[in-house]
């Protein structure tokens, strides 16, 4: 017998964090400097941001792009939040989509062909 390393001390799933319809395939997930955490969420095509309490904030999932035009994301298997930066492996889209602090497009990284 060994004491337990650490005891979970409660459960969070959707809707503890008030997101609707609930996280399905979540890919990935990062914490940014200000303590927001940002999770991919595959299947429902967006990027669910929640506070520090783990509360919603906002989602991401569209944007207008480079052409003024409405776009949105396409199964998204990784974010990465880094000071002022978002980016988002947005993978049927395929592309690294980059976003601002404001979450606003900035520019994307697509598929380079030799």
């Amino acid at each position: 017998m060994s004491p337990d390393a650490y005891v979970p001390d409660r459960q969070i799933d959707s809707a503890y964090m008030g997101v609707e319809p609930a996280i399905d395939d979540p890919r990935d997930l990062v914490v940014d400097q200000n303590n927001n955490i940002y999770i991919a969420d595959a299947a429902n095509n967006r990027i669910v941001v929640l506070d520090r309490y783990f509360k919603l904030k906002f989602y991401i999932n569209e944007f207008v792009n480079s052409n003024g035009v409405p776009d949105s994301l396409k199964n998204p298997s990784g974010v990465f939040v880094t000071e002022g930066k978002i980016y988002v492996a947005d993978t049927d889209n395929n592309r690294i989509l980059v976003l601002d602090e404001n979450y606003r497009y900035v520019t994307q990284i697509s598929e380079i062909t030799a």
